[in-house]
């Protein structure tokens, strides 16, 4: 028996679940466990008609969650689920539990997880949300009579990750603006520089794109996600199999840019290290960097990716330069495969 009256007259899901497993891609279902706007809950929710209206403590919404998750899975046979969000609460116990003992092989991943060390074991990965490529840690946002948290920034919070985390981790950002504002950043690449930092530190990029209610993503969205695409395709290989380096902060270790309007963040890859140099403002400019210490002693020759094209290293006394011409500095991140 269904668990909701809730009725669409076309099942996305399920039509969803189908065309992802026919073109064999993986895929996950989000499910909010704290917030639930069903009518069959009126009588017991704090305040119906808010957004962040808390229902995951009621005994009787987290029978009718369980039941709502055997459903999904018996359905739809789901790769993973993705849970809103990680608490110390009810829902919270209830979802983990359920998961450990029914379907041990569903990944399972909670909102805000990256905060809770509790969550580290319990989950397959642990996630957070981050909106912008920079800014504050946290800032306040007005909805609708409370001020909620918003997790800001992606350079920091993926470097910060980088440091202290063993296990897989993600950071999650909006296609637009904000989840409720569906128009697109002022400055389309900031969200490719957010992909870029994020796996250059090891981490996962989930991206909230919004749909209409025929299932079409919104056009610009769409545009948004291809060119992030195609700047990911060329350069894939050099996330998958490359490895974050532990170090202290969120500058590489010896390592100056000539500009300020450049991030950098340093991982293994194959015999040598990557450096990514992360483009803030999208710079035309030429740059010039300069490598000092251990970390670079015996690192000789420097090659740009994904161009393959190698660049000058010049070596004096205790110092490796580079400069890189302004036709190379590409506008996201400009990436240098450093060997011995």
């Amino acid at each position: 028996m269904p668990t909701t009256k809730w009725k669409t007259q076309k099942d996305y899901t399920r039509e969803f679940a189908k065309l992802s497993r026919d073109a064999g891609i993986p895929f996950m279902f989000y499910y909010s466990a704290v917030f639930d706007h069903n009518p069959q809950f009126d009588s017991i929710q704090p305040k119906p008609r808010s957004t962040p209206s808390l229902i995951g403590n009621r005994p009787e919404y987290r029978e009718y969650m369980k039941k709502h998750y055997a459903e999904l899975i018996d359905q739809y046979r789901p790769d993973g689920m993705w849970v809103d969000w990680y608490w110390a609460d009810g829902s919270t116990t209830e979802t983990v539990d359920y998961f450990r003992k029914n379907h041990p092989d569903v990944v399972l991943a909670f909102n805000l997880s990256n905060l809770f060390p509790a969550s580290f074991k319990k989950l397959h990965f642990t996630s957070l949300e981050a909106h912008r490529y920079d800014g504050p840690w946290v800032k306040l946002r007005k909805e609708d009579s409370l001020q909620v948290p918003v997790f800001t920034s992606a350079v920091k919070w993926s470097n910060a990750f980088r440091m202290i985390f063993d296990h897989q981790w993600e950071l999650i950002s909006p296609a637009g603006k904000w989840w409720q504002d569906q128009s697109l950043r002022e400055d389309p690449l900031e969200l490719i520089r957010s992909l870029a930092v994020v796996l250059a530190c090891g981490g996962k990029l989930c991206i909230g794109a919004t749909s209409q209610m025929d299932g079409r993503i919104l056009p610009d969205q769409t545009k948004q996600l291809r060119m992030l695409g195609d700047w990911y395709r060329p350069r894939k290989k050099l996330f998958v199999n490359a490895a974050p380096i532990r170090y202290r902060w969120f500058r590489a270790p010896g390592v100056r840019v000539s500009a300020d309007n450049f991030d950098t963040v340093v991982s293994s890859y194959g015999a040598g290290v990557l450096l990514h140099v992360i483009n803030r403002k999208g710079s035309k400019e030429g740059i010039a960097v300069t490598l000092r210490g251990s970390m670079w002693r015996e690192l000789r020759k420097a090659t740009l990716k994904p161009q393959e094209r190698g660049v000058s290293v010049t070596r004096e006394r205790s110092y490796l330069h580079i400069d890189i011409s302004p036709e190379y500095v590409d506008p996201v991140d400009t990436i240098l495969y450093l060997t011995g």
